[in-house]
């Protein structure tokens, strides 16, 4: 994530530097922190932003730090209801940095400056066994306001509040209901959390059924369906039959997905391809050698 931020910043800093102030590929030209000010003050959102996350999260633009906290926060909001996207940006970093309670106020003016996707970064706030009832009853309200704008994986969250009891009766049969709501609307984590529920609550669980529900997301790239094959194998292998190298097929699939996009999945199996119990050591060699390569660039 610091990574990212400083990116971010980097970008803006060319972005003004080579736009506003006319800087030619020929000669560099430094960017100081009056320069955005000015920017800001003429009404660019973009300086706004800048400003006032650099405030926020206490760090300097081109070296310098802006004292007036006041007016940094002020061009903030200005710039979260210009782009509402800043405000879901802020308020998931704030998340990361475990200050809740802001992360709390500048995702809800994410979601009425009109970003909806924020609704489920409110919702995970008051999720779960650490969270009151009350807590846990308005992270679902947060997760079907989620749903009602078209998040089909706030489906699958509502799902897990009634499989495991946050904050409303335990109820297997209703989480199950969810979890196809969400499958029926295109979210693969569902399989992955139907098998999940299957084995960790059903009693006599048909393994093989719950292989089966992990693969259908683990080939649309689902992280934690290829764990949940991988714990098949070493819990329940007498079950279901998997080989040695069909799992470490499926492990540097996942290590392939880690390190692409920064974590979004990405499936890395032909559609037409399904899994078998045997794999060459070719394709395996093949596989491993990739993935490999791309972990080893990417720590670089």
């Amino acid at each position: 994530m610091e990574r990212f931020i400083c990116l971010l910043l980097t970008l803006c800093f060319l972005h003004f530097s080579n736009t506003a102030y006319g800087a030619s590929q020929e000669t560099s030209q430094e960017v100081t922190l009056n320069d955005f000010i000015k920017l800001a003050e003429e009404g660019s959102e973009d300086a706004q932003y800048l400003i006032g996350y650099s405030v926020l999260f206490d760090q300097e633009v081109s070296g310098e730090k802006y004292s007036d906290r006041t007016q940094a926060l002020e061009w903030l909001d200005i710039s979260i209801e210009a782009n509402p996207f800043n405000g879901w940006f802020v308020g998931s970093e704030l998340t990361n940095r475990d200050k809740p309670v802001l992360a709390q106020i500048y995702l809800q003016k994410a979601v009425n400056a009109g970003y909806t996707k924020a609704f489920s970064n409110l919702a995970h706030l008051y999720l779960g066994d650490g969270h009151s009832k009350a807590g846990n009853l308005l992270a679902k309200r947060y997760f079907e306001a989620a749903a009602s704008y078209g998040n089909a994986y706030a489906y699958v969250r509502i799902g897990h509040i009634y499989q495991n009891g946050w904050g409303v009766e335990q109820d297997l049969a209703k989480a199950e209901q969810y979890f196809q709501k969400a499958i029926s609307q295109g979210e693969t984590a569902g399989y992955t959390a139907l098998g999940e529920m299957k084995e960790k609550y059903f009693s006599n669980p048909d393994y093989k059924e719950i292989l089966d529900l992990y693969l259908k997301d683990a080939q649309n790239g689902g992280s934690t369906a290829i764990f949940g094959i991988k714990r098949l194998y070493k819990k329940h292998n007498q079950h279901v039959g998997l080989t040695k190298e069909a799992v470490l097929f499926w492990h540097y699939v996942d290590q392939f997905n880690s390190v692409i996009n920064f974590g979004r999945p990405v499936s890395y199996l032909d559609k037409k391809t399904k899994l078998a119990n045997n794999f060459s050591s070719d394709q395996l060699s093949k596989i491993k050698k990739r993935a490999e390569t791309l972990v080893k660039g990417f720590s670089n």
